[in-house]
Parts: C-alpha cells; structure tokens; sequence
C-alpha cells in the first residue's frame, strides 16, 4: 500500500493546497512471493476530516490503511479547513474543489476509476456534513455517502447558543452558512437537497448514516434525517448504524470495517 503525501495548486482555492493518499498498488503476499493488488483503475473513497482537523487525521487515528489494502480501495484525504466543504467566495470554493477539481485531479494523477459506480465520498463530523451535503450536491459524481456522526449542527442550533465552543455559536454557524433563516429551503441543508432530488426523480446516491448513542450534540438531528431517508425508502437505499459510544475515534474506527465492506461489496 502506497501511503503519499502530495502537494499541488488548486484553481477553485487559489494556492497550494495538500491531501494524503493511499493507493493500493503493493498488497505483497510474501510468503507465495505475489502482489494481489487488483489491477487498475481503482475504487475511490474521498475521506474527509472533521473541524479542526486536516487531511492526516484518518491515518493517524484509525485503521483506514490497512482496510483499504485488503480491500484495494484507493483512499484520497483532502484538509477542510474548517470550511464545512462549503464554497466560500474567490479563493475558497470548497465544495467545487470537493466535488469537482480533486476528482479531475487524483483521476489524472492516479489510475483511479472515472466511473460514478466505483466513486464514494464520506467523512466525520464536519466531514460527514461535508460528504452529505457534496455527495448529494454531486450525486452524478458519487454513487455512495457515507456521513459518520454528520455535523448537521444548524438544525439544532438554536438549543446550544450557550456553549462556550466556537462550534455551536451563532456567529460560527452564520460564517459557515449565512442566515439560519429558512434552512429548510437552502441548498446548504442535505434534507432539501436530498428531496429535491427524490422529488426531481434524480438518482440518489446509496447512503450510510451513523452516530453515537452517547453523541448528545448531533445524534437528535441523525435520527431525523434517519427519518427522511426511511420515508422514501423506495427511492433511497440506505444504512443506519446506531451504538454507544460518543463523539470521537473510538467510535468512527469501530464502525470502519463495516463501512469498507459497505463501501466495495
């Protein structure tokens, strides 16, 4: 497995920017002195951070590495920057990056498959709001998402304005997103663009939803997108994992392999 750290110039973010990248091109079975990793083009997994974090944290805290080999998935890990995958105005369109430039780029750079069967998106937190909001946003691009305790934080806003954290105040939550005002008919929202599409007969992409019991911040407004997606279950296939634990490492590396097996079965 081929574990890279890369460095390159993005046109929508306007400078240099770095990802992290494991391509698995060296799964070496020493013993019959063979290289089983499956020949090219790869599966990709766009896996993406959590706030205040960057594009090391999935290597550093979990066993996304050796999932990836086993299963010859390419992993590309980009930093958010706090940015919630969102675009931001010139210089920092993160969401066209996410969902456009970095696919153009590591597809170019890699011998990564172009097709949206074989192109996922997912991530923690911030990460997971990020993968939902993109991977609906660019559903032709991502067949499937996967939003791992997604920071839906807007939705319940309003009961945290106390908190001493940057991450439920009011001007946090208004820099990320504008007006809190009408959520429920922004585009910033995955519930609206989740059914406009189911509305617009659009294809969704296949969805893998989890939180933690004990996650007190973001496990309420899980759940209710959990209903959503049992609603129209018809028209969206989708996953649901719910245990104990909180919001940390622990919890997301303990639901990883399933994800994986999700991800490439």
């Amino acid at each position: 497995m081929a574990l890279l750290d890369i460095r390159f110039k993005s046109l929508e973010l306007g400078r240099n920017v770095s990802i992290t990248a494991i391509i698995p091109v060296d799964y070496i079975d020493y013993f019959n002195k063979v290289n089983r990793s499956l020949n090219p083009p790869f599966k990709t997994l766009y896996l993406l951070n959590g706030i205040y974090g960057d594009s090391s944290e999935w290597i550093t805290h979990t066993n996304i590495k050796v999932l990836a080999e086993v299963n010859n998935l390419c992993v590309i890990m980009p930093s958010g920057e706090n940015s919630f995958y969102r675009n931001q105005g010139e210089g920092r369109n993160y969401s066209n990056f996410i969902g456009q430039e970095l696919l153009t780029i590591t597809r170019n750079m890699f011998n990564l498959s172009r097709k949206r069967e074989d192109t996922f998106i997912g991530g923690y937190s911030m990460g997971g709001y990020g993968a939902l909001y993109n991977g609906l946003k660019y559903h032709h691009n991502f067949s499937k998402i996967v939003g791992l305790s997604p920071a839906l934080i807007f939705d319940h806003s309003s009961n945290n304005s106390n908190k001493p954290s940057s991450l439920f105040s009011l001007s946090f939550l208004e820099n990320c997103f504008g007006s809190l005002e009408n959520m429920d008919i922004n585009e910033f929202n995955p519930e609206y663009l989740l059914k406009n599409l189911i509305t617009n007969d659009k294809n969704v992409p296949d969805i893998y939803l989890s939180c933690a019991e004990d996650d007190e911040d973001l496990i309420n407004p899980t759940r209710k997108f959990k209903e959503i997606l049992e609603k129209n279950k018809e028209k969206v296939n989708y996953s649901y994992c719910e245990g104990r634990g909180g919001h940390n490492w622990k919890y997301w590396d303990n639901q990883l392999e399933s994800i994986i097996n999700w991800i490439v079965k």
